[in-house]
This record gives C-alpha cells, sequence and structure tokens, in this order.
C-alpha cells in the first residue's frame, strides 16, 4: 500500500511486473514550472545517494532528469499552458528506473532529433545528453493516449 509523506512522495512498495521486481522509491507530482525544478532534482539526488552512485555519476543522472523536466515545461507546455509532471523513480535488480509523465499534447517521437553537434549555438543539447548519461532513454505509450511517458534507466553500481 502507498501512503504519501510530507512532501508528497509516495512511500516504499514492491510491484511485480513481468517477472521483475519493481521497488517504488518514490513518485512526485508538482506543477510544470521551472520553479519546482529544484525539488525534483533534490529528490532525484537523494535517491541516486541512497542506491550508491558515486557524486559524479548522481550528478549526472540529477542533469539528465532536469534537462528531460525543463524540455517537458519548455515545448511540451509551452505557450502558457500549465499542467504538472509525475516523477516516479523505481529501482529494479540492475537499474534505477526515472519515469517522467505529462499531460501536455502526445509528442511525435520521431520528431525529437538532436541538433548537429558540429553546429556552435546555445541549445538542443539535452536529447544527446541524456542519451549519453542514462543507458537507456525510451519514450513509453500513454494510456488513452494522453500525454507522455519518458523512462530513463541508469544501471546501478556493481556492489
Amino acid at each position: 500500500m502507498l501512503g504519501r509523506g510530507k512532501t508528497g512522495c509516495r512511500t516504499s512498495t514492491n510491484i511485480i511486473a513481468t517477472n521483475v521486481l519493481i521497488e517504488s522509491l518514490g513518485e512526485f507530482r508538482f506543477a510544470a514550472r521551472a520553479d519546482q525544478l529544484k525539488d525534483a532534482r533534490a529528490k532525484v539526488r537523494k535517491v541516486a545517494t541512497a542506491l550508491g552512485f558515486d557524486k559524479e555519476t548522481t550528478d549526472c543522472i540529477v542533469f539528465a532528469v532536469d534537462e528531460a523536466c525543463a524540455n517537458i515545461i519548455r515545448h511540451g507546455y509551452c505557450e502558457g499552458m500549465t499542467g504538472d509532471i509525475i516523477l516516479n523513480l523505481s529501482r529494479n535488480e540492475h537499474e534505477l528506473v526515472v519515469r517522467l509523465t505529462d499531460f501536455a499534447e502526445p509528442v511525435d517521437v520521431s520528431s525529437i532529433c538532436a541538433r548537429n553537434l558540429d553546429e556552435v549555438r546555445p541549445g538542443g543539447l539535452g536529447v544527446p545528453l541524456m542519451n549519453e548519461i542514462m543507458d537507456r532513454v525510451e519514450y513509453l505509450d500513454a494510456p488513452d493516449n494522453v500525454g507522455n511517458i519518458l523512462e530513463m534507466r541508469k544501471r546501478l553500481a556493481a556492489s
């Protein structure tokens, strides 16, 4: 059973998915606004550190999640739209699993592409950096075609 703490995060539970034990490490719903990203980054940092990632890897994971959230805010909820982002953190035996769900217009995944890295100009580096940092970045089908789901995975450090 899931409960909610003072932070709005769900407490841990275990679920079975495709014969892999998944442990929920928290779920946090927040307004898709830049001023809300500090709390999201702190939650990701706390979980990554608790899972044994070193400082450099933790910083990179936090950066990847922050960039993904910023892209949702900038490109998903554009032109004055408001909405929420759900940050779900879980783990299986081998990986940290970060799932970001938004309720913006569904994105044509084929239209998500990085710019040519030979071009020297600001912007357009978030997607290639997320792909470089995380071991797997995947866009999942949202239920009832409402919103978007981005799932990123990072292998846990060998113990």
